[in-house]
């Protein structure tokens, strides 16, 4: 055998055996997802999208914070190595999409806040419901105040139609027209008996304990104190779950745009800012700090605020912490409590639906208001 014949055979296995090791390397990082190496490439893969869309640098631990949430939230692990920007944006509108309520229409088709396909399982769910109006001799809004009451579809099937009889025979009032009814308690002290809320907004109790709990989680870090898991309202130190999403005021005659929070030990707490991004309106008639974050294009106001000392000015960039002003009432009548309001909008934009009408203008706020904490 020639020499070079020998030479090419041999770099030819070396090459082989080399591409096996490179192989069952990428494999083992594959396999052996959360240690160090894995973690360290999955976020810088995640900060280098974002280095794509803001000339604005995210801290490495708040990328590492997006990585919790993501993975928290559903997200598959097996995308986590390369994960887009428009992966990232579009997987945050459908969690978004999810606490909107799925509810039967007058011509029998789902309505959401925005149109989306129709999954399998849901078109099989939807054949269910259908089976159960005709069987049960049920109209879809009766169907409807049936899940309001914390009924799931295994219960109504359950039922004898009797039961269902005895439940409309006078004592459920039909909810107001774009509104329906969530009939128990409000998680953490938050209402009792009864809550309107916008039809849009899915109200099963499992949706609404999670609703409170995003809401806890987002309250303890922008008043930076933990909650103390009180026995009574009056006990409570901060309160997070009296002024939910979508939930219908009878005052005022509309539906509420974003999420009350309160510090009940200290009426002037200082708040501090859940999100890093641009500046874009400040002060004002209602006290408000509007932040743009363009990695992820959308824009939370923090509302009522005494802002007289922050010292912000429109266009300044703030960090995740940033000390926003202390809860106050500003805007509002010298008999309401001091307390932080907080709505959300995509894009950038200081429009802020004012929540005095029927119509609900903000979007979904509980992931967006929880997405960089740790």
């Amino acid at each position: 055998m020639k020499r070079t014949t020998i030479i090419i055979m041999v770099l030819s296995l070396m090459v082989a055996a080399l591409t096996q090791v490179f192989a069952l390397s990428e494999i083992r990082t594959v396999l052996v997802p959360y240690s160090p190496e894995y973690e360290a490439r999955v976020v810088s893969n995640l900060m280098n999208e974002y280095a794509k869309v803001s000339q604005h640098t995210l801290s490495y631990e708040d990328v590492r914070c997006n990585i919790k949430k993501l993975r928290e939230w559903g997200m598959p692990e097996e995308r986590m190595l390369t994960l887009t920007i428009d992966d990232v944006r579009t997987f945050l509108r459908d969690l978004t999409r999810e606490g909107m309520h799925l509810t039967l229409s007058e011509n029998e088709k789902i309505t959401t806040k925005e149109t989306t396909p129709l999954s399998t399982e849901r078109e099989l769910e939807l054949e269910l419901i259908q089976r159960i109006l005709k069987e049960k001799g049920l109209t879809i809004e009766q169907f409807n105040s049936l899940i309001n009451m914390s009924n799931d579809i295994d219960d109504i099937i359950a039922m004898s139609n009797a039961e269902i009889a005895d439940i409309f025979s006078g004592t459920t009032t039909p909810p107001s027209k774009g509104l329906h009814t969530y009939y128990g308690n409000i998680p953490y002290f938050g209402g009792d008996g009864s809550t309107a809320f916008d039809t849009s907004i899915n109200i099963s109790s499992t949706y609404i304990q999670n609703y409170c709990n995003l809401s806890k989680d987002f309250s303890e870090y922008v008043l930076n104190r933990t909650y103390n898991n009180a026995s009574t309202y009056s006990s409570q130190n901060i309160r997070f779950s009296y002024y939910l999403f979508g939930e219908y005021d009878n005052q005022i005659g509309g539906v509420h745009e974003g999420v009350d929070i309160h510090d009940a030990n200290d009426s002037d707490r200082a708040i501090r800012s859940a999100h890093p991004g641009k500046i874009i309106g400040v002060g004002g008639t209602y006290g408000v700090v509007q932040v743009f974050d363009d990695f992820e294009n959308w824009t939370v106001t923090y509302m009522h605020l005494d802002t007289s000392a922050n010292g912000y000015s429109v266009d300044d960039y703030i960090n995740r912490g940033s000390n926003l002003g202390n809860q106050d009432n500003t805007g509002l009548p010298s008999t309401s409590g001091n307390h932080l309001h907080t709505q959300v909008v995509f894009g950038e934009t200081t429009n802020t639906p004012s929540g005095q009408n029927m119509t609900l203008s903000s979007e979904f706020p509980y992931y967006v208001l929880t997405w960089y904490l740790p």
